[in-house]
């Protein structure tokens, strides 16, 4: 998977307290809503401390005006690492050269913050040919960022990472090595507290099953107070959420699946769908998402591994609620592409297995077509046109023709287009 090079940090709590799954949904056993974590805990504890115990672990997150600005040469360096001035456009005393990516080498700056929130880091770094290594703060990775190699300094910022108050350390693991710096920028980022969410949601299908409103509604009383846990799971069996029940004595409230092989080779797994359907008679909540590869072509679903154009399927014919023999006379008839009659086979398919989880009364959080501004898989590359367009033909084909009303639809946001 391609990684952004925007990172957020979040806190997430679990608190105790929360309601069980089972309230909400009376015919199934417990599952419980942890409740409490603590990273790398291997074991449950038998106590659960108080809600405002927890909280008043997490420090308040208060906006600064802040900038500094660090020589590198500030700094304590070791091993090859050392001062120079032969690379023109420096600043300050000079800059620092010899990331060699030895074990010896370490680079270390410190700088006092004033609070805890959110800050941009701007690392200004010279390399003759593209190297990636990582900022690390205070010990722990940051973000690996990559030089463009064009033999002159360039600033890459690393955005919104929280930082709590006081002294920090920052550092670069060398991974290639091989970059010049000649300073740091650290100023307060105002991105996230100037973030505000609106909690008063509604479902856009207006005929969702009861059953999806209160799943609905079961987020919403929890937004903002709580974290829902979740896993992912590997496709067709229980893997994960099971090793977590063996080690906590909890299973997470949501499981995760992934309905990929029933597109891939045309059969499908079946124990994915069995295994979403005895989730749901747990208590449990369902999630799916959709790893499609390309209807046609070569079958992958990134695009750099598949010739699948999703811009020669986009049609102006209305074909979302028609029949797949109707839809098969069009593309027939030249009306509409290969490509757009491979997409709606693929979606029917995808569609009748929603309809065999909603026979089952399993309400499914749906997160389709994600991560498409990454341009990584083909439902992205297209662009933004072609991706709404077909956002829209299956949400309208799903709801509409299929009439899948056990569907919480989840927009995987990524870019404003």
């Amino acid at each position: 998977m391609k990684k952004s090079f925007v990172f957020i940090l979040v806190i997430m709590i679990l608190l105790s307290g929360c309601k069980k799954i089972d309230e909400f949904f009376p015919d199934g056993s417990e599952i419980d809503l942890p409740s409490s974590s603590e990273n790398e805990q291997t074991t449950s504890s038998s106590s659960s401390p108080e809600i405002d115990e927890i909280e008043a672990t997490v420090p308040e997150i208060e906006y600064v005006d802040f900038y500094t600005r660090l020589e590198a040469e500030s700094g304590v360096a070791t091993g090859d690492i050392a001062l120079s001035q032969t690379r023109k456009g420096y600043s300050g005393l000079g800059y620092l050269t010899g990331f060699t990516a030895k074990p010896e080498n370490s680079f270390k700056i410190s700088v006092n913050l004033p609070s805890n929130q959110h800050y941009d880091v701007s690392l200004i770094i010279a390399s003759d040919s593209k190297r990636n290594n990582i900022l690390t703060i205070n010990d722990e990775q940051v973000s690996e960022f990559i030089t463009t190699g064009e033999n002159a300094f360039e600033k890459i910022t690393i955005k919104n990472i929280y930082i709590r108050q006081g002294l920090s350390f920052l550092s670069i693991k060398e991974v290639t090595g091989g970059i010049d710096i000649d300073y740091i920028e650290i100023k307060s980022s105002a991105d996230i507290s100037k973030i505000t969410f609106n909690d008063d949601y509604s479902l856009i299908n207006q005929s969702a099953s009861d059953k999806t409103k209160t799943v609905m509604t079961f987020l919403q009383d929890n937004y903002g107070s709580n974290i829902i846990s979740g896993q992912y799971a590997t496709s067709g069996t229980n893997k994960e959420p099971d090793l977590i029940n063996s080690i906590t004595g909890r299973y997470p409230a949501m499981r995760i699946g992934d309905l990929s092989s029933y597109t891939a080779d045309g059969s499908g797994n079946s124990f994915e769908i069995e295994q979403g359907i005895k989730w749901s008679e747990m208590g449990g909540l369902v999630g799916y998402i959709w790893h499609w590869e390309a209807p046609s072509g070569n079958p992958s679903f990134y695009s750099s591994e598949t010739d699948f154009d999703l811009a020669k399927a986009v049609t102006d014919e209305d074909i979302a609620t028609l029949s797949q023999e109707d839809i098969v006379k069009l593309n027939t008839d030249g009306k509409i592409s290969d490509e757009c009659l491979a997409l709606i086979k693929d979606i029917d398919i995808i569609s009748e297995q929603l309809s065999s989880l909603q026979d089952n009364n399993v309400t499914v959080l749906w997160r389709p077509l994600h991560e498409a501004s990454g341009g990584w898989f083909w439902w992205g590359e297209s662009g933004k046109d072609a991706y709404l367009w077909l956002w829209d033909l299956l949400y309208k084909r799903q709801t509409e023709y299929f009439k899948l009303n056990n569907l919480i639809w989840v927009w995987n946001a990524q870019s404003a287009d």
